[in-house]
């Protein structure tokens, strides 16, 4: 259903708004990295550590040198946050409805014979299906036979990201011919953007279409943040399906007045949408990362989709094979770093694979130090009352401040 358009680029500046016509010459925006505070210590297996790029694998850089003196290494491109306004909420915690298929080009076959999620986890129709038992023929088969959800040999539920839920029960894995993932948030959820970068409503989609609709804002209110360059390649996170974007961009004006084409500077962080159903019928959040031509632009037809988690599978990653689907480009590891994911990166003073506080590494990720003493509660030997000299007279381990108290004190 992609359709393939003439690029549409970042351009010139009309009336405090940002062009994106196909006319315009591209010019840069300069987008800074996410400014990392320092603090490394470790509470799970860190990323390599590095101090400069060639310290890292190929595909990787250092990440964080400059602001945290050690940096980690990381894919040539990551994101620092989940995209979704809400307490605890991650990548790797966020209810994911929808899997990104690495099988077959997006839509093209609608429901293949296969579909196979990142962690390598994957099901045939020949096992049992959703809705098509068969393979249909394109285009009769779009939207109504394409939510295939096919069962893995036993029924065993499937796993993706820990907390997986499609629409059928866990034991299905949906959808085949997907370019992202579907997330589980009710209408009018927050959204922030992900990275800094340039927001767009999308005039063109390379990879979803517009349908007969003028642009593919007016389809599914698909819009985009172009975080810039980096290593020679662009990259922009899409969001589909939003209900209306709302507040300011950095020039103070508000982004529900941009038109398709338009685009408008944003920072990390700030809330830019709420979650809706635009061109579907249930509200939820669909997903996608993608890279493309800086000297075509995000809405050229040359544009991949790369999986946000990377691959994981135990065998090769399907999308090696550029034959496999041409418009999907293969990445080995995850493209975000986030608090939660049991990898401590820099920024992170601890990274205990969760979200929960009051376990020695709070929800951002920060060493807890419930009495205020400086010395962090995994370490502390009297927790709740403050004894920073950490004097242990009797060597039994708990700190002189606390002998005699009952325990937790």
């Amino acid at each position: 259903m992609g359709i393939t358009t003439a690029p549409v680029q970042l351009g010139g500046h009309y009336s405090n708004r940002w062009q994106a016509p196909a006319t315009q010459a591209l010019r840069w925006v300069v987008i800074a990295l996410l400014a990392l505070a320092p603090g490394l210590a470790s509470m799970a297996a860190a990323a390599t550590s590095c101090t400069v790029a060639t310290d890292c694998a190929a595909n990787e850089t250092c990440h964080g040198a400059d602001a945290c003196a050690t940096g980690v290494c990381v894919p040539a491109f990551t994101l620092p946050r989940f995209v979704i306004d809400l307490p605890g909420a991650t990548a790797y915690n966020s209810q994911t409805i929808s899997v990104l298929d690495h099988t077959d080009r997006f839509y093209q076959r609608c429901c293949d014979t296969n579909v196979t999620a990142y962690t390598g986890e994957s099901a045939d129709r020949n096992e049992n299906a959703v809705f098509c038992d068969t393979e249909p023929v394109f285009p009769a088969c779009f939207f109504a036979n394409c939510q295939c959800g096919f069962t893995a040999p036993g029924g065993d539920p499937f796993t993706v990201n820990g907390t997986y839920a499609s629409p059928f029960g866990a034991q299905y894995l949906y959808y085949a011919g997907h370019p992202g993932y579907d997330y589980d948030y009710g209408f009018g959820t927050p959204l922030l953007a992900a990275r800094a970068g340039m927001l767009c409503k999308a005039q063109e989609d390379p990879i979803n279409g517009r349908g007969t609709f003028a642009s593919a804002w007016d389809a599914y209110h698909s819009f985009y943040i172009d975080h810039g360059s980096f290593n020679g390649r662009g990259y922009a996170s899409w969001y589909l399906h939003a209900a209306n974007l709302e507040g300011q961009d950095l020039q103070g004006n508000n982004l529900h007045d941009l038109t398709p084409g338009q685009c408008g500077p944003v920072a990390a962080g700030q809330v830019i949408a709420r979650i809706g159903n635009q061109g579907t019928i249930f509200a939820h959040l669909h997903f996608e990362v993608r890279t493309y031509d800086v000297h075509a632009g995000p809405e050229a037809g040359s544009t991949k989709v790369i999986d946000p988690y990377g691959w994981q599978g135990a065998t090769p990653d399907p999308w090696i094979n550029p034959n496999e689907n041409p418009q999907a480009e293969h990445r080995q590891a995850p493209t975000w770093i986030a608090c939660g994911n049991g990898r401590t990166e820099c920024g992170e003073a601890c990274d205990d694979g969760n979200l929960i506080a009051g376990d020695g590494c709070s929800a951002s990720c920060a060493l807890e130090d419930a009495d205020g003493d400086g010395v962090p509660d995994t370490s502390d030997n009297c927790p709740l009352i403050p004894n920073p000299e950490q004097t242990d007279t009797n060597g039994n381990g708990r700190g002189d401040a606390c002998e005699g108290l009952p325990p937790g004190c």
